[in-house]
C-alpha cells in the first residue's frame, strides 16, 4: 500500500511537472508573441511618421506653388490692366487726331502725326 501510495504522488507529481513545462512553454511562447507584437507595433508607427512627413512635406511643397501661381496671376493682371490703359490712350488719342487726319493734307500729316504721338 505504501509503495502504491508513492507511486501515485510520483506520478502526480511527475504531471504536475508536466503542466508546469507547458505552461512555461506556452509563458515563453506568448512572450514572444508578445515581443513580435511590439516589433511589428513599432515598425508600423515608424512608417506612419515616416508617411506623415512626406504628406506634410508635399503639402508644404502643393502650398508653395500655389502661392507662386497666385503671385504670378497677380502679376499677370497688373500687366493685362496696364495693357487695357494703354489701349484707352492709344483710342483717345486716335479719336482726338482722326478728325486732324481728315481735314489736312498729306504733308501737315506726317509732321502732326509725328508731333501729336511724342
Amino acid at each position: 500500500m505504501l509503495l502504491w501510495k508513492l507511486s501515485q504522488e510520483e506520478y502526480e507529481r511527475q504531471q504536475r511537472e508536466q503542466r508546469l513545462s507547458a505552461a512555461d512553454e506556452k509563458a515563453g511562447s506568448a512572450a514572444e508573441e508578445v515581443k513580435t507584437y511590439k516589433r511589428r507595433i513599432e515598425e508600423m508607427e515608424n512608417e506612419l511618421q515616416k508617411t506623415e512627413r512626406l504628406f506634410k512635406n508635399q503639402v508644404t511643397t502643393h502650398e508653395k506653388k500655389a502661392h507662386e501661381n497666385w503671385l504670378k496671376a497677380r502679376a499677370a493682371e497688373r500687366v493685362i490692366a496696364e495693357e487695357k490703359m494703354e489701349a484707352t490712350n492709344l483710342r483717345h488719342k486716335y479719336v482726338i487726331l482722326m478728325p486732324m487726319f481728315s481735314v489736312l493734307p498729306l504733308k501737315e500729316l506726317v509732321s502732326v502725326s509725328y508731333l501729336s504721338l511724342s
